[in-house]
């Protein structure tokens, strides 16, 4: 995990020294960005495989199950180990330019604001019309509260909405003030149930004026994060399946000439001294010195087994005519054909 930190930290440090000293605002390209975490990302898996205490067995979850998945291992990790990285700088990418955008609108807001606030005339037509506008466009919910914190205009209904005259958080409204504007995520207690990204400025013209508040729901960021994560692990599942078939393929491809051997040894076992392994054109070449290795072993031992065929034969063929004398003998002895004087003999 620290190797993979330092090597975001790295690939992030290159991104701004780009934009430092070559000047170039846009720094490191999506393309090169991408690629430099997944160097990072394989490099973190290989030490992961070689590493003795780690290997490539995984265990799966409630079933205490080990699966051992060999070299499929490091592509596996590294996809994993990515896809984690990439949904974290997309969802940061989100709420930074979600954030940005508030500001905008907030900037906008607080300038029309205090342009219009200089007059007295935040109710006026021509005010709530942009400020419809503005918020219609941007889709954030917009409120423009005193600097008591009593709301006096909402976005949800310019010309009389519910959160008129409801009192914000004067604490926020004071740090907002103090620390001339602020940035938060949370939920905006008796205005909003759903939790949302908070952008808040002061309207100062001839002092502070009142405070500008934009918020959007997380809602759209958490939406779009789920699509891209249903992209992403379609796309992972998609060529984890691909990669699966192809190296299921090039290991039976592979072992192919093996279990050809295992049957040629277990023929030759069973007593088939004729047996051989077939050398194909599509062997490699440590698979056809194997199997030249194992044909010359059977035809050792098929020799051997001959040459031992052939003594037993010689053997059995030098002895047969003494013991066929000597059994004659004996059946002379014992039907009394041969007289007791030449039993010795």
């Amino acid at each position: 995990l620290l190797f993979v930190a330092l090597g975001s930290m790295a690939v992030g440090f290159g991104d701004d020294w780009i934009k430092m000293v070559k000047k170039r605002h846009e720094g490191l390209t999506p393309w090169q960005k991408i690629i430099g975490q997944a160097i990072v990302c394989i490099g973190f898996a290989c030490y992961c495989y070689f590493h003795p205490e780690a290997g490539s067995k995984v265990i799966v979850p409630f079933v205490n199950v080990e699966w051992d998945l060999g070299l499929f291992y490091i592509p596996l990790l590294a996809l994993t180990v990515l896809g984690a990285s990439f949904q974290l700088q997309v969802n940061n990418f989100l709420m930074r330019s979600t954030i940005s955008g508030l500001q905008q609108d907030a900037d906008v807001i607080t300038n029309l604001a205090a342009a219009y606030g200089a007059d007295g005339s935040l109710t006026s037509q021509s005010f709530l019309l942009n400020l419809d506008v503005v918020s219609r466009v941007t889709d954030a919910d917009m409120l423009i509260c005193d600097s008591n914190g009593t709301i006096l205009l909402c976005s949800d209904a310019l010309m009389g909405c519910d959160h008129n005259g409801v009192v914000f958080n004067r604490e926020y409204i004071r740090k907002v003030i103090a620390n001339e504007g602020d940035t938060a995520t949370g939920i905006i207690k008796g205005l909003y149930t759903e939790e949302r990204y908070i952008v808040a400025e002061p309207i100062i013209e001839n002092g502070v004026q009142g405070v500008v508040i934009v918020s959007a729901p997380t809602a759209a960021v958490t939406q779009m994060m789920n699509r891209i994560s249903n992209i992403f692990l379609t796309a992972s599942a998609f060529v984890v399946m691909i990669a699966v078939l192809a190296v299921s393929a090039f290991a039976r491809r592979e072992s192919r000439p093996m279990r050809d051997m295992a049957r040629t040894a277990n023929a030759f076992a069973h007593g088939n001294l004729e047996a051989r392994v077939k050398i194909e054109d599509d062997c490699s070449e440590e698979m056809e010195e194997l199997a030249l290795a194992f044909n010359n072993m059977a035809s050792s031992l098929q020799k051997s087994e001959y040459q031992r065929q052939e003594f037993v034969a010689n053997v059995s063929h030098e002895l047969k005519t003494p013991m066929t004398t000597i059994a004659g003998y004996i059946d002379g002895i014992l039907d009394g054909t041969i007289p007791p004087q030449r039993h010795s003999y």
